[in-house]
């Protein structure tokens, strides 16, 4: 009869196991695998939150603008392309696009950019998200 207590307590601890193993066998990651870095910075009244990308994965950079004390969405936007001298440029399209550094500035988002165009040479490319109620899109030009 002592015995079985015991047998009892190693199948319920079995049972745990297997559920615990289950409940997070089907399940995807929190984070993309392509999120290679994440900051959040205070801009007057609100957080921005930047998501960069593995560059290589999926090419492009996430801005989000978030309202404080009770944290909500309040804009995004997907940088994926730039405006750059008349011409729209796709990230994916270009033989690589490598981000050198974003800082925030005042009431912008400044990002700066080591462009390598598929059809001249490579650039760096300073960008400027202006904050305001939305956020607008980016305004780009060579150094």
């Amino acid at each position: 009869m002592k015995k079985l207590p015991r047998l009892s307590a190693f199948i319920f601890l079995f049972s745990c196991c297997i559920s615990c193993s289950a409940d997070t066998a089907n399940k995807q990651p929190v984070i993309p695998l392509s999120v290679d870095h994440v900051e959040t910075h205070r801009v007057g009244d609100h957080l921005v939150r930047v998501i960069q990308h593995n560059m290589e994965l999926l090419p492009q950079i996430n801005l989000e603008l978030l309202s404080v004390p009770a944290v909500s969405l309040i804009d995004s936007i997907a940088i994926d392309s730039i405006q750059l001298d008349g011409k729209k440029r796709r990230f994916s399209d270009s033989s690589g696009v490598f981000v050198e550094g974003i800082t925030i500035e005042n009431n912008s988002i400044q990002i700066k950019l080591d462009y390598y165009f598929s059809d001249e040479d490579a650039a760096m490319v300073n960008c400027s998200v202006r904050i305001s109620d939305t956020l607008q899109p980016p305004e780009c030009s060579k150094e």
